[in-house]
């Protein structure tokens, strides 16, 4: 007979994993020959995969298919972090998504949540150590990360 799990005891295993969870070191593009220059950089478009995305009006639009995300640069500062550095600062960021504005670097680095370090002009930002990626929360009923 099976028995069911109840919520209490899902969000403790959840608990569990993220707290024993460890992130390699391995150097990515070390490993398979990759230089930086031959990075796509920008902002990935979630529906056809066309890079990169354009910045309008506090949404990422593609200039393929059309669609829109308030969202898409999440994936791309993964990506950064996985492949290029675990810190970045606001010029590194822009110069890697495309954008040409200090400001809307900073806010979409502040939504992030992620750690920092330094004073203002000079703020390197890292991957979060508390195992949990950039702005994702997980739903421990349904097992899934939502941002």
């Amino acid at each position: 007979m099976k028995t069911a799990v109840t919520d209490k005891e899902l969000l403790k295993v959840t608990r569990n994993i993220l707290k024993k969870h460890q992130e390699s070191d391995t150097d990515i593009m070390g490993a398979y020959s990759i230089s930086q220059r031959d990075i796509i950089t920008g902002v990935r478009c979630e529906k056809c995969n066309h890079t990169p995305m354009i910045r309008v009006s506090a949404s990422w639009s593609c200039v393929k298919c059309g669609a829109y995300s308030k969202h898409a640069h999440i994936e791309a500062v993964r990506e950064y972090f996985l492949l290029i550095s675990d810190h970045l600062t606001n010029s590194e960021l822009r110069n890697f998504i495309h954008l040409n504005s200090r400001n809307t670097a900073y806010k979409i680095l502040k939504s992030l949540q992620l750690e920092t370090q330094g004073g203002t002009k000079s703020v390197i930002y890292s991957k979060r150590t508390d195992n949990s990626p950039p702005n994702a929360h997980t739903n421990p009923k349904k097992g899934v990360h939502t941002t």
